[in-house]
């Protein structure tokens, strides 16, 4: 488990492969339903997008200090969960999985990772280039004629703490849908003991 987060923020075929556009490698998206809800602890951060970092980096060290004082355990990678699509502010929360329900104490909150149907990518680069990543994949749903609620989910799975070779950073990225989108294209329930918890490290 990372203690810190880098500041963040046609169809493809069919298969594995990788859209690339220059540095940026997102594989083939799919539309997955994630079940059941999963317990998480969440700091809340609004702020302007040149004070992300710190505030980032500040709010997960708050968040695991507390899960660790309250005997609770992170049971997956950190992750951020955007309101709305960032511009020169952020509205979201970092926060974790955990084994049991935390309490509130200082900035930190118990909430849940819902169940929904989300439009789900992997994606393997810098950071810096999260936002083209995004990009793409809302590209790729508004081609399918989808519909998403406006929030953005993004699961650090691997990063710099695994080496400076930034292709092999893993963020995972939850595009959620409106109610009644998808449908048909729903590729199977993806249960937590395969997304988000069980991708590694964050």
């Amino acid at each position: 488990m990372r203690s810190t987060i880098a500041q963040a923020p046609g169809a493809p075929p069919p298969g594995n492969r990788m859209l690339a556009q220059e540095a940026i490698m997102i594989e083939a998206p799919k539309i997955i339903d994630i079940d059941p809800a999963r317990a998480i602890a969440v700091v809340r951060i609004h702020c302007p997008r040149e004070e992300l970092s710190c505030t980032l980096n500040r709010g997960v060290r708050e968040l695991l200090d507390r899960i660790k004082t309250q005997g609770a355990r992170a049971m997956g990678p950190l992750f951020t969960h955007h309101m709305r699509d960032p511009t020169d502010s952020f509205d979201c929360e970092v926060g974790v999985a955990v084994d049991l329900p935390v309490r509130a104490a200082g900035h930190v909150h118990p909430s849940q990772w819902p169940v929904m149907r989300a439009a789900h990518a992997l994606y393997r680069g810098r950071y810096e280039d999260l936002p083209r990543a995004w990009a793409d994949l809302q590209a790729w749903i508004a081609r399918q004629g989808l519909a998403a609620t406006g929030e953005l989910w993004e699961c650090y799975v691997t990063g710099p703490e695994i080496g400076s070779d930034a292709s092999a950073w893993r963020t995972e990225l939850y595009l959620p849908l409106r109610a009644g989108s998808g449908l048909a294209w729903a590729t199977g329930v993806s249960s937590w003991a395969t997304a988000p918890t069980g991708a590694g490290s964050a």
